[in-house]
């Protein structure tokens, strides 16, 4: 009897648990999230996963590290304000994608400031320093 036979090759393999993504730094929820193959995300996509932007520190870049196909961990920095955050929609997020909101000199100061310094404003209008 005479089978048929398929000959197929797999140009491409990517186990189902390695479709993830990860966004870190000034975030409301670091984490890894999963990326399903049937769906697209952007850069506001991404950030919305981890619960924003930590707008304590004011953060204003924001990195994507992946790896181009030789192997090779290259990165793109963007602008974080309100055009740039309007432009996230048109910026691609990939499994295995790490996003790392940036952190600055400034960012730094701004969540010390934020952490150490509280100033509340009474009813009286006194202040009161913790």
């Amino acid at each position: 009897t005479n089978r048929p036979m398929v000959v197929c090759e797999v140009t491409k393999y990517q186990r189902e648990n390695e479709r993830v993504f990860a966004v870190v730094g000034l975030v409301n929820k670091s984490g890894v999230f999963p990326y399903p193959p049937d769906v697209r995300y952007n850069l506001m996509e991404a950030l919305a996963f981890a619960g924003g932007l930590d707008m304590v520190a004011d953060p204003r870049y924001v990195k994507i590290y992946r790896q181009d196909a030789g192997g090779q961990t290259v990165f793109a920095t963007f602008g974080v304000g309100s055009k740039a955050l309007a432009d996230a929609y048109g910026v691609p997020v990939k499994p295995g994608d790490l996003v790392y909101v940036d952190h600055t000199a400034r960012t730094r100061v701004n969540r010390f400031l934020a952490d150490v310094i509280h100033v509340t404003v009474g009813v009286g209008g006194g202040y009161t320093y913790q």
